[in-house]
């Protein structure tokens, strides 16, 4: 009675040839989603699935021969948060950069700072790289709050329920602790954020380079949640300062764990306690805050091929380093950092040494000066797990007058100190299973602490999630969206001719090397509507062409 999923024209046409559509017509809606009913009645229309995977469509589209699951819209699909995001594009498009603004906050808080650092998945999987570039989804993005905060001074909030009267603790404020508590705070609940360190934001406020994400335009995002009336509690942690349980007896009914992974994992090898040794969160807290390190006609190393590893090596550079080398066990197309990264880190001079792990840091009267490396030969084993071997005869000694490990972060099990009973750690992770949920019914967890380094979107993903289970347990409904019909339909017709990605204006390497202003500039407005009408509109089925 019903043929499931047709991924090809071929088999789709037989079955229309066949005169067996009719009975599949009968039943579309259920076909193509068996929970219409339920989602109807609950009033998210824009969540009901109305493609049968007919394959009609692709003869419509501009890749008649590709299968069904290369037609859908990818960026949507590709991003953690699920934001709809060639609707927000057209909205931009158009100028209207606050509703585009709501579109993206709807499903990620987060916006300005996305903007600026998040790893654009999205872009990656855009379906305009068939005919020409990916979209530049990220600084559409970015352009749109820094067009709101140009002309409103602060962005807008979001619709708000009835105070509820129940309280949740949330304990960390990095992406997944925001999120958590930003769509809680919609739901009426009284949120307080307790944070460890002495500003809000984690390791977005500590972690990420000025000239990623400035602090002043950080601490806009931020107003908007105080502004919500969302609670922080800075200088306090859990564990040491107050723990679990005693959040219970304080009056919150659900506490969601999102503390990040702040502690460097060691090297072990000999000699990385000596000075002139600092691991790559410590150096680049203190370079945030104000500590500063004198790194001037000094030669660095940096161990770690990630992106905190990336953002110590450049900043190193800023700091007026005279050499500064980056060596990592894997190979460059292996290297956990982002290409872009890379790319902009050699433009600013860095040197990078792919395939080398460390065997020992040299000193002399007690600080360091040199690191010894041996080559790595492969950083996994058959069964894919990481597990690196070496040559052991092929080594090298470079000087060094300041070293900077950055091979990854581990989870604080302080946080469940005297609460052990409550918050079951394996490994460095805290368990947690659909959703946030743990063993303890009243305890939520997510973010770095539960998966491990996560990006900031995935972050916020997990909190949103945490507060949807939240929200259930304590007697809602777990609807944390504000769901709304969004009518897909063309404001334009599509332009499927080539057309160039618009360039995105930046400081030269030479004068970026020198400060810490933001790399990029950011997009005009005649470029935004440029850019944005490069969207081929994959969520509207019938489109009409130039």
């Amino acid at each position: 009675m019903t043929v499931g999923k047709l991924g090809n024209p071929e088999f789709a046409d037989n079955v229309i040839a066949e005169g067996r559509s009719d009975m599949v017509a009968l039943a579309r809606p259920l076909i193509a989603d068996p929970m219409w009913v339920r989602k109807a009645k609950d009033h998210r229309f824009d969540r009901i699935t109305e493609c049968l995977y007919c394959t009609e469509c692709l003869y419509e589209r501009h890749d008649p021969s590709a299968y069904i699951h290369c037609m859908r819209y990818t960026c949507q699909n590709a991003c953690p948060a699920n934001v709809e995001v060639p609707v927000y594009l057209d909205f931009a498009r158009r100028g209207m950069y606050k509703e585009a603004y709501q579109v993206i906050q709807n499903e990620n808080p987060l916006v300005l700072t996305c903007g600026r650092v998040c790893n654009h998945l999205c872009e990656n999987m855009c379906n305009r790289v068939k005919i020409d570039e990916p979209i530049a989804i990220r600084g559409i993005k970015r352009f749109i709050t820094d067009w709101l905060l140009e002309h409103d001074g602060k962005f807008p909030l979001p619709p708000m329920e009835p105070e509820n009267g129940k309280r949740v603790a949330v304990v960390g404020s990095g992406p997944s602790g925001l999120s958590c508590a930003f769509y809680l705070r919609k739901k009426g609940y009284e949120v307080t954020v307790f944070e460890a360190l002495d500003v809000v934001g984690g390791m977005l406020a500590v972690g990420l380079p000025e000239y990623r994400l400035p602090a002043d335009k950080f601490a806009k995002e931020l107003e908007l949640f105080r502004e919500m009336g969302v609670e922080f509690v800075t200088g306090t942690k859990i564990g040491e300062d107050i723990s679990i349980k005693e959040l219970r007896k304080r009056g919150y009914m659900a506490v969601y764990i999102a503390v990040g992974d702040h502690n460097d994992r060691k090297l072990g090898v000999e000699g990385e306690d000596s000075e002139g040794v600092t691991s790559g969160v410590s150096f680049l807290r203190s370079v945030k805050t104000g500590g500063g390190c004198d790194l001037r006609g000094k030669e660095v190393i940096v161990i770690g091929g990630g992106n905190v590893s990336m953002d110590c090596a450049r900043t190193a550079i800023r700091l007026g380093a005279a050499k500064v080398s980056l060596f990592c066990l894997e190979k460059e197309d292996e290297m956990p950092a982002h290409p872009d990264e890379i790319r902009e880190g050699k433009e600013e001079g860095l040197y990078v040494f792919n395939g080398w792990g460390p065997m020992a840091i040299s000193a002399k009267e007690g600080r360091a000066d040199g690191v010894t490396f041996k080559k790595c030969t492969a950083v996994f084993d058959a069964s894919g797990r990481f597990n690196p071997s070496y040559d052991e005869s092929a080594q090298m000694k470079v000087h060094a007058d300041f070293v900077i490990c950055a091979i990854g972060q581990a989870l604080s099990r302080e946080v469940a100190a005297g609460d052990e009973e409550l918050v079951d750690i394996r490994g460095n992770v805290i368990k947690a299973a659909y959703r946030g949920t743990t063993a303890t019914p009243w305890i939520f967890a997510g973010g770095d602490c539960a998966t491990g380094p996560d990006s900031v979107v995935g972050g916020v993903n997990r909190g949103k999630e945490a507060a949807s289970s939240i929200d259930r347990y304590l007697g809602g409904d777990g609807q944390v969206i504000a769901h709304k019909y969004i009518k897909r339909e063309m404001s334009k017709p599509i332009d499927e001719n080539p057309t160039p990605r618009e360039k995105m204006p930046a400081l030269s390497p030479e004068e970026r090397k020198s400060c810490f202003c933001e790399v990029e500039k950011g997009f005009c407005e005649g470029q935004i509507a440029k850019e944005a009408g490069r969207c081929l509109r994959c969520d509207v089925l019938k489109v009409s062409r130039l």
